[in-house]
């Protein structure tokens, strides 16, 4: 331990008689290799995936562009049906598919209106083919 204290008490004898562009140098290599390892660490945050927060938010801003909540309807592409009870699903007029709305945290991100729900009959229901079902929160 009194090595430490004296070679403090000295103070730094390498940088204290090195010439002013050898100090500059020894500062920019430290900054380079901060910057670096920063860099690095992004990267591989990156790589590790998005977290659970990210992954909502990208997937509720990819469903809100293909199914923007103010046009709905026949004549704007989509609507909500469901057969009186039981699971909602939306129908893509542009696509002829169903796709099950996953659950009301879904229909909330979205932004869907609970009261714009075309109630279908359960035959009518059944001609509609099966698409992917609609999750926000997987």
């Amino acid at each position: 331990m009194d090595w430490i204290k004296e070679f403090f008490a000295k103070g730094w004898p390498m940088l204290r008689d090195a010439p002013f562009p050898f100090i500059v140098m020894f500062v920019l290599g430290f900054l380079v290799c901060k910057i670096y390892y920063h860099r690095e660490m992004s990267l591989y945050r990156a790589a590790m995936g998005f977290t659970e927060e990210q992954r909502r938010r990208v997937t509720t801003e990819k469903y809100l562009k293909k199914y923007p909540p103010q046009k709905r309807g026949r004549e704007k592409g989509y609507e909500l049906i469901w057969t009186g009870s039981g699971a909602v699903f939306l129908h893509d007029f542009r696509t002829q598919l169903r796709h099950h709305v996953a659950n009301t945290e879904t229909m909330s991100d979205l932004r869907f209106d609970w009261h714009r729900i075309r109630t279908v009959s359960s035959e009518e229901l059944d001609r509609i083919k099966k698409g992917e079902p609609i999750n926000t929160r997987v």
